[in-house]
């Protein structure tokens, strides 16, 4: 009796899997897709961003925070995806929350500030030139370029 219920319980968890696998997957792609047209965007918003000017007075406070703004170097993502996180911070149970953006392999960005985590893992802040939020990527996924 027991053997014909772990039979029956495998067929009600495999067929389901098997019948709408493809469903399955296009619903992850679609996920996967929006995230992917975010990261794809940012190498162009955060290029924008540094072009324009976002003040109008020339004055001393201005022009100093103006140079806080230029970016530190510019990084490139060499792993296959990278989260960007809204701190520099994996948490321990890696829920996922902290996920703010994915970004693709070869999705190039600047970088305005570094941070050590205390396992010696650098990580870089971007800022995201539509909400200027302030966004972190691992330098475990990236590289530092010229």
């Amino acid at each position: 009796m027991s053997a014909i219920a772990v039979i029956l319980t495998a067929l009600v968890i495999l067929i389901p899997g098997f019948l709408f696998k493809d469903d399955l997957k296009a619903q992850a792609n679609k996920g996967w897709s929006f995230y992917n047209e975010q990261a794809s965007n940012m190498t162009g918003r955060v290029e924008a961003y540094k072009s324009s000017s976002i003040f109008n007075d020339e004055d001393e406070a201005d022009v100093a925070s103006d140079k806080e703004r230029d970016p530190l170097g510019t990084i490139r993502v060499i792993t296959a995806q990278a989260n960007l996180r809204y701190s520099p911070e994996i948490p321990a149970n890696n829920s996922g929350k902290n996920i703010a953006y994915v970004a693709d392999e070869g999705i190039e960005m600047y970088y305005f500030d570094t941070s050590t985590a205390d396992n010696g893992v650098t990580w870089y802040m971007v800022i995201h030139s539509d909400t200027k939020e302030e966004i972190w990527i691992s330098g475990v996924t990236v590289e530092e370029f010229d």
